[in-house]
């Protein structure tokens, strides 16, 4: 190829050529030609950006990677030394113009071609500005690169005459510093750093992993890139955007991390553990680091049954928090479990962690399921008993203990005269199958309802509650015998006792004097979860948002009116408010000018009309 001013840049003719006749001797003309770069009698100004790597082909630098340069083009240009082209090298020169205010850089980058050789592109200015696109002919794309330079470039004569030599030289790829650092690369791991801090796309690469085939190790190498360097080791960008590490005692300076051989055998490990084996390393390393944390910094540590350690095994067991806060109670039990194990035994057990993810695949079929069910019955009207609602409405016309119904109400057991109904089993049981079924278990905490006989057939149970008499009458008796006793001139409507509801024995009393059952804390929705602090105190967490708090919700408390925007604006003033509290609700004078104390020994009913004025804010 000819140069931009004539010169060839790969010079078939100088001796160690692979064109000579010897070293061509009874090869075919159709081979490839390793080139020679020739360089000049001054140094290049090049920087180096990106080192890049060598490729290898089973083992071997292939030909269309190769080039021969001389080490001392001045001193011995005869003495040719082997070098290599790496894929992800970029280096950068300056680019001379007539004025020195629009002096600027021309950049070289390498990456691995679609066929057996390397590509080129050159940009200007900045590596992002394409001046000629990717392409395998680097003599034909400096060539362009210079013609374009020459028309459009405002490059001066002097500028023109640097950059009319080889591209492999002018950008360090032709120097034996360049290819030390290739060389020593392909032996010692190198960590590469674009930015202020190394990507975990660069770890990945400096474990010799793939982010995408290695997925699931993406723990080990984070774990790589938090851990803390030993004492006398700091580290460094140095040439080519590569972190170097410093030993402060020995002065020795290495790419190789300290921590690099064992980080690197856990790779190795993991990738070819199986699922047990790899999911009871990660449990053995968070149990471990509790413990190491419990050890260092026992004030700052939480429970082990908390949100932190929570998202860890819901990592190791690749549950989506997010979209499944469901299987957060059964990864409660196995955290739980787990740690017992840990503290009791020698290791965990291989068939209880094989165990542990088929319990994971059965509650995601269960939940998979429940949304089929639901979308089931709310597309053909069914309850949550999959009945329709004329089927339930026959089932209660039939029902004995429905308040409707006038009918004898029979033990599910033993037949016998029912004389209590349990609210939730929903069956009717005689007193002595009532006691023997719920004498224990959690049977015993059920609630139920008596079945009040009526008081005037003593039979049936009384369905019905006169408002004028207070007594319980069955259908029959009430419409019969009962209602000729009332006075006529009254409009009294009975009250229906239902022994389905707590409290429905008592009739006109359910409302007033029902027996409640115990409060529940608060109503969490499928996203909060209770959790307890190290004071033992109650919290909630959402994994959704990452939020917590005491109160699950930001409803409004209960006997408090919700405040308006106005108000809610009002009071973050208030609050928010550096100076001193001149407003008359924080003074000891109410609006009138009176004292607050002495305002209880004024009269009640000036103190009813005190409390009746509101100060609006």
């Amino acid at each position: 190829m000819e140069g931009f001013l004539g010169v060839s840049f790969h010079d078939p003719t100088v001796p160690g050529n692979p064109q000579d006749g010897e070293q061509n001797e009874g090869k075919g003309s159709g081979e490839e030609k390793i080139p020679i770069v020739i360089g000049r009698d001054f140094l290049p100004e090049f920087k180096v950006k990106t080192l890049g790597y060598t490729v290898l082909i089973e083992g071997e630098v292939p030909e269309p990677y190769r080039f021969q340069y001389a080490p001392n083009p001045v001193e011995a240009p005869d003495v040719m030394s082997p070098g290599v082209i790496p894929a992800g090298y970029c280096a950068s020169i300056p680019c001379k113009a007539d004025d020195v205010l629009n002096d600027t850089y021309l950049y070289l980058a390498t990456r691995e071609g679609s066929g057996l050789g390397p590509e080129f592109q050159c940009t200007y200015s900045t590596p992002q500005n394409v001046l000629i696109d990717w392409t395998d002919d680097i003599d034909a794309l400096w060539t362009e690169a210079l013609g374009a330079l020459e028309e459009h470039g405002q490059m001066s004569e002097v500028g023109l005459d640097f950059l009319d030599s080889d591209p492999l030289w002018l950008f360090g790829l032709a120097s034996a510093d360049t290819q030390r650092l290739l060389e020593k690369a392909a032996r010692v791991p190198m960590l590469r750093c674009l930015g202020t801090r190394p990507a975990l796309g660069d770890w990945f690469a400096y474990l010799n992993a793939d982010m995408k085939m290695d997925h699931d190790f993406t723990w080990v190498v984070e774990a790589f890139s938090e851990v803390e360097l030993p004492t006398p080791w700091v580290s460094f960008k140095g040439v080519g955007n590569m972190v170097c590490y410093l030993n402060e005692d020995t002065q020795d300076t290495t790419w190789k991390h300290p921590f690099y051989d064992y980080f690197a055998q856990l790779m190795d490990h993991c990738k070819r553990a199986t699922i047990e084996e790899h999911i009871k390393l990660r449990l053995n390393r968070m149990l471990w680091s509790f413990e190491a944390e419990c050890a260092t910094k026992i004030e700052e540590q939480q429970p082990l049954l908390s949100p932190k350690y929570i998202a860890i095994l819901a990592q190791i067991f690749k549950v989506d928090l997010k979209t499944e806060p469901v299987l957060v109670r059964t990864l409660k039990i196995f955290l739980k479990a787990f740690s017992q194990q840990y503290r009791l035994e020698d290791e965990l057990n291989d068939q209880e962690i094989k165990w542990s993810v088929e319990i994971i695949e059965n509650e995601r079929r269960k939940i998979e399921m429940l949304a089929e069910l639901k979308e089931h019955r709310s597309k053909y009207g069914l309850n949550e008993m999959g009945e329709t609602a004329e089927a339930v409405a026959a089932r209660d016309a039939t029902d004995p203990i429905h308040p409707h119904n006038h009918a004898q109400v029979y033990c599910i057991e033993c037949s016998k005269l029912g004389t209590c109904y349990c609210i939730d089993c929903q069956d009717p049981f005689c007193e002595e199958c009532f006691l023997r079924i719920h004498e224990k278990g959690h049977r015993r905490n059920h609630e139920f309802n008596f079945l009040n006989p009526c008081s005037l057939c003593q039979v049936y149970p009384a369905k019905l509650q006169c408002t004028y008499s207070f007594g319980l009458f069955c259908h029959e008796c009430y419409a019969r015998k009962h209602v000729k006793t009332l006075p006529k001139f009254l409009d009294l409507k009975p009250v229906r006792v239902d022994y389905r509801v707590p409290g429905g024995a008592d009739g006109w009393r359910v409302g007033r004097e029902a027996k409640k059952r115990p409060p529940a804390a608060a109503k969490l929705g499928a996203e909060w979860h209770t959790f307890f602090d190290p004071r033992g105190q109650e919290y909630h967490h959402n994994f959704n948002t990452g939020e917590f708090g005491r109160r699950p919700n930001k409803a409004t408390p209960p006997g408090e009116r919700q405040r308006t925007e106005a108000q809610e604006t009002y009071l973050k003033s208030i609050a928010e408010a550096k100076g001193g509290r001149k407003l008359k609700i924080y003074s000891n004078l109410d609006r009138e000018g009176v004292y607050k104390h002495k305002r209880k020994q004024q009269p009640l009913f000036a103190q009813r009309t005190d409390r009746t004025t509101r100060i609006e804010p």
